[in-house]
């Protein structure tokens, strides 16, 4: 039986106590080839949040924080020319 974690214990931790990397507990969302087709008209930033969002719950991190997270975290180096609307 394993433990179950919240988002914020995730983050505040940085790795899993036996010094692995955080699982989901449930199966990952799936999306339908439709969903997956309107991801590759997105910039790298927007495909991102948009998978982001389907993992993260609004109740652990607000969606315009999310965003926020997600312009930050692409906004340096390589990611430059990519946009996140």
């Amino acid at each position: 039986m394993y433990r179950t974690y919240s988002l914020s214990d995730v983050i505040l931790s940085g790795s899993a106590p036996d010094g692995g990397l955080y699982v989901p507990a449930d199966d990952l969302p799936q999306m339908t080839v439709g969903e997956l087709q309107r991801l590759v008209s997105l910039d790298y930033c927007n495909r991102a949040l948009r998978i982001l969002e389907r993992l993260v719950l609004p109740s652990d991190v607000h969606p315009s924080l999310l965003r926020q997270f997600a312009q930050t975290a692409f906004s340096k180096g390589d990611y430059l020319q990519l946009n996140c609307y």
